[in-house]
């Protein structure tokens, strides 16, 4: 979503990706960006052999005087070569250190011919940076500079529009106006966001009517939905600052024609009732207002709404008002709401009274008074005739099992199931009352009713989960010879999902019956070819642990792509296309050469994405690159060629996902896909970082990098709902723990975790101490890197020793899928690159 003007982020590799290449516009390989070469007279630290001084002529020696004797002449401080500062500067920022990148930057600008293109350039890089550290003012003062100074035509554009963006993040809304026009006179891919930051600035002068104008040309230009909604409110909002607000409703009404999210619906149609109370229209207000309460009960905006009805003195059909107030957690305020509303007159009775006494039941159980909502509830389940049976049913057996009343929330379970039979109700009842015999520790009988729900549920995928489920935990509680006793016949394997089949696997090795491990295993590589199951039971063949190698050493490629592999990969792609494609190697940058025009060419989202990363603004850059993956989806030329480009610009993440997307259309799924592909999808990038780390801690750097590539698909600045920082994801506690530990690096603060070689570090050591802790089982230990080591132990305790057990063991579904992904990460990272 586009939120108006956003300081750039100091991610460094992309910094480094898309600002250098930036600064590197127009040079050759071998000439410094700002065009000075080191040796040149022009630098500080040039030398050259000084002539020989004359011979003196010889002279009578005088008597010297009585003085002092001289002291030697102080060496003279070396004035610093722009160029050293420079290149250590883009390394500091290549490594997150973005203030001392500034700080070496500002020593070398004074350094440069005055007015010329090098000083300009580094203005540039100087404002780029400035910017990224949220200081828009220091940016627009050295961007002014630059835009002064003899720049390349390109190099020109993106000054002036970051100059723009500098000024109307100082409050210079004026000027940022004028910077913005001087590019929209121009041909640039940019145009509709300089539009709308056009249109932001005027909003913010109080010019909504010339913001009005703007917003709509910005709409002109194709955009995603995410884009149309976002540009929408904005204008929204300045067509009600104008006073337009018939044109602000419709507005919003054209969102609400394709918004899906029921809590984006529900604020939108919040906004709405804003507007009409703008222009003194209350009724058509509060009707907005009770659609919310009865349509979207379980938004905050229908909160919001329910509370400005109530302070009108608005009338609001308590058992609604009620429902509100549960999804609120305003519990009291509901149970008064639901006592009004069942001591009505005239009484209520059918649905109504069903509906009161079900939510009356579930406020009940929210405040902790299981005997009040029985008393509730219990009526609607002495009913079977209710539309509410079923659901007040699952409501009193998940609070009975809750409370340790196992066998009768069990029965209550099965009731539900009954009356839901040939629905996934019935199937998720089943397997309900399987779960409340697990955690009252009767394994066994949970078996039967995963089974059940298996053969209830109408869903072959659900089904083949609930398979899995009894299949496992047959294995633990009744062994292996009764798993395939169990089994499926495998002429129906198709059908089984791959879990079943695993657990068919281990069960046949374990009992030594080679002809049925050939045959389950025959099952898995035919139906689920690339998953987990067919990873692991890959491994038990060969009788290796979970991510287990010989050895630490890799076998990594060149940096630049083989010709080789990529004439394997055209091929191939040939084969899939139909489409014959050539290309060859650049032999200066090693990247690829298209005979035709690359794809991504013409596409304008890609061509927006590419100039918004070129000067920074990497999140409206990922937000085109989302639109141009949707738009390649199909093609897999357009996807490899996207995903090669994607590479050499550093946006990983839409590289690793454009090859994997391709990879997944190879015969046998993502292993059989060539290897270039294949080193696109699960690429090794940071390589130096982590062969260094891996080899400090003693961990495997092919786990390092499956963990990565699923941590943050080597996203230096990835940022999780969890607060998780950077390439390995550590949250800002246990970053400060760490720090503490090491004693490095000085003067850590979480900033520092979005910094490639801190966060590699601080992942490993972290890793590694999990690995120790749990006696080299890498299982456990991914278990604790993501779910702590206290849950971790009780799994692994609860397991036996046992990794497979272990991960069906888990109770949190997080660090199944996260175990899961980084064996399947790792079992390709082990094809490509272990020696």
């Amino acid at each position: 979503m586009e939120d108006g003007p956003r300081p750039l982020r100091a991610a460094a590799p992309r910094l480094l990706a898309g600002l250098l290449a930036l600064a590197l516009a127009g040079c050759s390989v071998n000439t410094p960006w700002f065009g000075l070469r080191v040796g040149d007279p022009a630098t500080a630290n040039s030398t050259s052999t000084p002539l020989a001084p004359p011979t003196p002529v010889a002279t009578a020696t005088p008597v010297p005087p009585d003085t002092p004797t001289p002291q030697p002449t102080p060496t003279p401080t070396p004035t610093p070569d722009p160029v050293a500062l420079i290149a250590l500067a883009e390394r500091q920022a290549s490594e997150g250190a973005v203030p001392e990148a500034i700080s070496l930057l500002q020593r070398a600008a004074p350094l440069l011919p005055p007015g010329s293109a090098e000083a300009g350039a580094t203005r540039l890089r100087l404002g780029m940076l400035q910017l990224a550290e949220d200081n828009p003012a220091g940016a627009a003062n050295e961007l002014a500079l630059a835009v002064a100074s003899p720049l390349t035509p390109a190099l020109a554009s993106d000054a002036q529009v970051l100059l723009g963006r500098a000024l109307s993040l100082s409050g210079r809304y004026t000027e940022a106006v004028a910077a913005f026009g001087a590019v929209l006179t121009t041909t640039t891919p940019l145009t509709p966001y300089l539009h709308l930051w056009t249109a932001n600035a005027l909003t913010a002068m109080g010019q909504p009517s010339h913001a009005i104008t703007s917003y709509l040309k910005a709409l002109d230009a194709p955009a995603t939905a995410s884009q149309n909604a976002s540009r929408r409110e904005r204008l929204a909002l300045a067509r009600q600052l104008a006073g337009d607000y018939d044109g602000a409703i419709a507005e919003y009404d054209a969102i609400l024609a394709f918004a899906r999210i029921p809590a984006y619906r529900a604020r939108l149609i919040w906004e709405s009732a804003q507007v009409e109370l703008a222009a003194e229209r209350p009724q058509r207000a509060y009707a907005l207002m009770q659609s919310l309460v009865k349509t979207y009960p379980a938004e905050a905006a229908t909160f919001s709404a329910l509370r400005a009805l109530i302070d009108a003195g608005q009338t609001v059909d308590d058992l609604q008002r009620g429902i509100v107030n549960v999804y609120a957690n305003n519990n009291a305020a509901a149970q008064a709401a639901f006592v009004r509303a069942i001591n009505a007159d005239p009484p209520p009775a059918g649905a109504r009274l069903d509906e009161i006494l079900y939510w009356a039941g579930r406020n009940y159980l929210a405040m902790g008074s299981q005997a009040d909502a029985f008393r509730n509830l219990d009526v609607l389940v002495a009913d079977k005739g209710s539309a509410r049976y079923a659901d007040a049913l699952l409501l009193e057996a998940g609070s009975l099992a809750g409370s340790g009343q196992t066998d009768a929330a069990v029965r209550l379970y099965r009731l539900a199931a009954t009356a839901t039979a040939g629905t996934i109700r019935a199937a998720n009842a089943l397997a309900g009352a399987a779960e409340a015999l697990l955690d009252a520790g009767r394994s066994a009988e949970a078996v039967g009713l995963y089974a059940a729900a298996a053969e209830a549920s109408p869903d072959a995928a659900l089904a083949a989960t609930y398979r899995g489920e009894a299949a496992a935990l047959r294995y633990r509680t009744a062994g292996a010879d009764a798993v395939l006793k169990a089994a499926g016949p495998i002429t129906q394997a198709a059908t089984l999902g791959p879990r079943e089949p695993f657990w068919a696997v281990k069960s046949a090795l374990v009992v030594g019956k080679p002809a049925l491990v050939q045959a389950w295993m025959g099952v898995i590589t035919r139906t689920a070819p690339a998953s987990y199951e067919a990873v692991r039971a890959e491994e038990l063949l060969a009788g290796r642990a979970p991510m287990a190698r010989m050895t630490l050493a890799v076998n990594l490629p060149p940096t630049q792509t083989r010709q080789t592999e990529l004439d394997a990969a055209l091929t191939w792609l040939g084969a899939q296309s139909g489409i014959t494609v050539t290309a060859g190697l650049d032999p200066a940058s090693g990247q690829v050469r298209w005979v035709a025009t690359p794809r991504w060419a013409g596409s304008a989202a890609f061509a927006r994405g590419e100039a918004l990363r070129r000067i920074g603004l990497f999140d409206e850059a990922a937000d085109e690159f989302d639109a141009v993956l949707t738009e390649f989806n199909t093609d897999p030329v357009a996807l490899f060629q996207a995903a090669l480009r994607w590479r050499d610009l550093g946006a990983y993440r839409h590289s690793i996902q454009a090859a994997t997307r391709l990879a997944a259309r190879a015969k046998g799924g993502i292993p059989g896909a060539p290897t270039l592909v294949l080193r696109l999808a699960y690429p090794t990038y940071f390589s130096d970082l982590v062969l260094v780390a891996a080899a400090q801690y003693g961990v495997d750097p092919l786990l390092i990098f499956a963990l990565i590539r699923q941590e943050s698909l080597f996203e230096a600045e990835a940022l999780s709902s969890a607060a998780a920082h950077g390439l390995m994801q550590v949250i800002p506690a246990t970053g400060r723990e760490i720090a503490g530990q090491l004693g490095w690096p000085p003067n850590y603060q979480t900033r520092d975790l979005n910094k490639p070689a801190v966060s590699v570090r601080f992942g490993v050591y972290y890793l590694s101490r999990q690995l120790k802790a749990f006696d080299g089982d890498v299982v456990a230990a991914l278990a604790a890197y993501n779910a702590g080591p206290g849950r971790a132990l009780r799994w692994r305790e609860r397991a036996g020793g046992d990794p497979d057990v272990f991960v069906e063991t888990m109770t949190l579904a997080e660090p199944v899928t996260y175990v899961r992904n980084i064996e399947v990460n790792f079992a390709v990272y082990r094809q490509l690159y272990d020696r």
